[in-house]
């Protein structure tokens, strides 16, 4: 099972899963339904993930908090089902990813959130990977890292730092190998990467 095509619905009553499970299928989704968001975390894992979790709005608040509380990032889609204008605002400022009026606009809805959750997952695996690289530097060469961040020419780093240029080039070539890098504009993802939230990563980096 892969989050590229597994949707959730956390609901306590069954009957909104069965509903929707025909139409999932036909669009090559698979549909899986847990009565909580506990039921859903333990099963997430346990390596069977979902690309995004569908919920009704009436319950969607409290869906929101506890997977913010598991530290669970996914799309959640809610169905308003007839709720009022003020509880789809306050579902939007909590988080969710859409709030979908009827049952038949929820596939293309999970279609999107799976997208962007796919794309969320290829930066945090980049994240990962840059901050776990930054960490690897020495003391002198976060200094020259930081130092070149803010775009400062080579000879004042130097002077900055009281090195020589030649010894400036050693640390600078030390720290592109342990990156992995090639050019200033790719240092500023991998500290932009490491830096940011990893909720707004897709937003800024997508």
């Amino acid at each position: 099972m892969s989050a590229r095509n597994t949707v959730c619905v956390i609901a306590s009553d069954a009957g909104l899963s069965h509903a929707l499970k025909g139409p999932f299928k036909s669009a090559g989704l698979t549909l899986v339904g847990h009565a909580t968001v506990k039921q859903f975390l333990g099963a997430f894992e346990e390596d069977a993930p979902a690309g995004c979790v569908i919920a009704e709005l009436r319950s969607g608040l409290d869906v929101l908090k506890d997977l913010a509380h598991g530290n669970c990032i996914v799309p959640v889609v809610l169905l308003a089902g007839g709720g009022n204008l003020s509880a789809v605002v306050q579902a939007v400022k909590a988080g969710a990813f859409e709030v979908v009026e009827k049952p038949d606009g929820l596939v293309e809805s999970a279609k999107r959130a799976i997208a962007v959750f796919v794309k969320y997952q290829k930066l945090f695996e980049e994240r990962v990977a840059a901050s776990q690289k930054i960490q690897s530097l020495t003391k002198r060469e976060t200094q020259v890292f930081d130092l070149m961040l803010q775009g400062i020419p080579n000879r004042k780093i130097a002077e900055a730092l009281k090195i020589s240029p030649k010894t400036l080039d050693i640390h600078r070539s030390n720290l592109m190998f342990k990156m992995e890098l090639k050019t200033a504009a790719e240092l500023c993802r991998a500290n932009l990467l490491n830096k940011t939230n990893p909720m707004l990563l897709t937003q800024l980096l997508g």
